[in-house]
């Protein structure tokens, strides 16, 4: 007949697009994406970390959460993108309910995870706006209760270098300590005839030109923390040189840091 292979067409299109609305909709009842199962409250978190970050994470709070005697939470993960992208979702979200007047009602996220101090800043600053004639400056994230003495002893020091370990203000706190660093290929580096970078400016060697692969700091909050830190120790205007040269040598620039490797 005719109509058979229209039918199996749709059919086949029905089955791809159904399948991950059904398996989304199994991990948000079982509990899956966490490797553990059972009832629970329900935690919606934004975050531009892969699935072994979500799943070592997600496991190890619900293990804790078991030790305590609590019920198990359910984790629902939205992964869209870079920690800029998902920023900017926060502040177009708050932005609708602000022109609105529903500011207080929150959206439908518990939690940003990822990112660094510059991104969470932002969010603790919030969007300023005009209101009865007045300028209102609304944070867009609500500060952490902790028990008395708990941050000091979590925290022994404010900060690390020169990077901050929370807000003064608690509106966001530093759970892992991270490290940046160069990935490269051996092979393709003795092809060039190139020594292992040891540091940024390594790669401003002109035999890179096209071989190093970049992210965009418009999108990766890790990336902008990385060519911040090199602003900072270089200082402005030697470090925008040794940035643009290194550029210069780039095949293409990511969404993602993570794209890179």
């Amino acid at each position: 007949m005719k109509w058979q292979p229209r039918f199996v067409i749709l059919f086949f299109l029905a089955l791809i697009v159904g399948v991950p609305v059904v398996m989304n909709r199994v991990v948000r009842l079982t509990g899956s994406s966490t490797g553990m199962t059972g009832p629970g409250e329900k935690l919606t978190i934004l975050t531009p970390h892969g699935e072994q970050i979500r799943y070592e994470f997600g496991r190890a709070f619900n293990l804790w959460r078991q030790q305590q005697g609590r019920t198990l939470v359910q984790l629902d993960w939205r992964a869209s993108g870079g920690t800029s992208d998902l920023r900017r979702l926060v502040f177009d979200q708050f932005n609708a309910k602000i022109s609105q007047g529903r500011e207080d009602e929150g959206i439908e996220s518990d939690l940003f995870f990822g990112g660094g101090a510059y991104e969470h800043g932002r969010l603790a600053r919030g969007i300023t706006t005009y209101r009865d004639g007045q300028t209102v400056s609304i944070p867009l994230s609500v500060p952490v209760q902790m028990p008395q003495g708990l941050l000091e002893q979590v925290y022994p020091q404010p900060n690390i270098g020169s990077e901050p370990l929370y807000d003064p203000q608690l509106r966001w706190l530093g759970v892992v300590l991270s490290s940046f660093g160069i990935v490269y290929n051996r092979d393709t580096l003795r092809g060039l005839g190139l020594d292992t970078p040891r540091q940024w400016s390594d790669l401003v060697d002109g035999r890179y030109l096209r071989w190093v692969a970049l992210a965009d700091p418009a999108h990766s909050g890790s990336i902008a923390a990385t060519y911040n830190a090199i602003l900072r120790r270089e200082g402005w205007d030697e470090g925008w040189k040794l940035l643009r040269r290194v550029f210069a040598n780039a095949r293409y620039f990511t969404s993602s840091a993570s794209k890179v490797p």
